[in-house]
């Protein structure tokens, strides 16, 4: 993570922002999911996907990345390149869980919350990921916001 960059605007520039259910993998390194929000449009995604079923190609699971697997939420960063849309290929997803019965997005870094490129406006929603102690967890609907306003 940069210190002169706006978190996160790197994957949106580059990528569409969606939050997804994985459904299955329909062959290798290829899955397909329920759109179940747009947070931006701008590379590939368009409104009339949403609550719809989307394939597409996630990240390989080189250096620690994780792909996604079938029964997953996550925070996904999507763009369209040829016509197929492709997961960003590195980090390219959050994951998404319950924490004490609100939705948080898991993002690999710790003490997030410490961190100076993490807007003020997120610190107080963001924590240590219970399950993952080298990631934060950052409540999702002050991040989509976040990502809606600032990002998109």
């Amino acid at each position: 993570m940069s210190n002169n960059e706006k978190f996160l605007a790197a994957k949106a520039a580059a990528n569409d922002a969606v939050l997804l259910h994985v459904l299955k993998e329909t062959k290798p390194q290829h899955l397909c999911a329920k759109i179940l929000a747009i947070y931006t449009s701008r590379k590939g995604i368009t409104q009339k996907m949403l609550g719809r079923e989307i394939e597409f190609v996630h990240a390989s699971s080189a250096w620690g990345n994780k792909p996604l697997r079938p029964g997953e939420t996550a925070l996904v960063f999507l763009s369209e390149i040829s016509g197929r849309l492709y997961e960003d290929s590195w980090n390219g997803h959050l994951l998404v869980e319950d924490i004490e019965g609100e939705q948080y997005a898991s993002y690999r870094f710790p003490q997030l919350w410490l961190s100076e490129n993490l807007p003020v406006s997120l610190r107080a929603y963001t924590r240590e990921d219970p399950q993952r102690p080298q990631c934060s967890a950052i409540r999702l609907p002050e991040l989509a916001e976040y990502i809606k306003k600032e990002l998109g």
